[in-house]
């Protein structure tokens, strides 16, 4: 009947004008999520930019790190609290004619002079057993010739946990250190002379 048709397109205009609101309503949901994870993607980008050049940095500061300890006069090592040596730089290496291969892994009481042995155990033991943050030491290595090189400076010592765990050590060649004074005092004499003259 015409009454049942007019019900029936009234119920399917309805269904429609839903279905249609139900559309829209998840276009825009989509809409949103869809803006949402944009942004998101943007923060991840920005995130991954900024690790990157963080990252780059950090190599960056390493690398003139490593460089500057290289580049230095003096002898640089790192030892654990066995005594075994975990880092030389390239001046320590030069002086005691070693490749690094042969000494990493060392005792450092290998390259320590027969006549500093018992010195170098007692400072060592005194750092370990009196928790001291750093000390100046004087003492002599041997080099693969069999020359005694006095050397001189400061050991840092290095805790985790409160437990000592390290120690690095920063020296210069005494022979060194009195070559230069001496070359400073002629030069200086020699200006003193220069202007006595004049």
């Amino acid at each position: 009947s015409q009454h049942d048709s007019i019900i029936e397109y009234l119920f399917l205009q309805q269904t429609a004008q839903k279905s249609l609101k139900e559309s829209r309503f998840l276009v825009d949901e989509s809409s949103k999520r869809s803006s949402e994870l944009e942004e998101q993607k943007k923060l991840i980008e920005q995130n991954q930019k900024l690790l990157q050049e963080n990252l780059l940095k950090t190599a960056t500061t390493k690398e003139r790190y490593s460089n500057l300890v290289h580049a230095t006069n003096d002898l640089i090592l790192t030892i654990d609290k066995s005594g075994t040596i975990l880092f030389v730089n390239d001046s320590w290496l030069n002086k005691m004619d070693y490749p690094e291969a042969e000494v990493i892994g060392n005792s450092i009481f290998k390259h320590v002079h027969p006549d500093s042995q018992e010195h170098c155990t007692l400072f060592f033991q005194d750092l370990m057993t009196n928790s001291l943050e750093q000390l100046d030491v004087n003492y002599s290595l041997i080099n693969r010739n069999g020359e005694k090189i006095e050397v001189e400076g400061t050991i840092i010592c290095k805790y985790e946990h409160n437990e000592f765990t390290a120690v690095n050590s920063f020296l210069k060649d005494v022979k060194e250190i009195k070559n230069r004074k001496r070359i400073e005092e002629e030069k200086t004499k020699e200006v003193i002379k220069n202007k006595e003259k004049l």
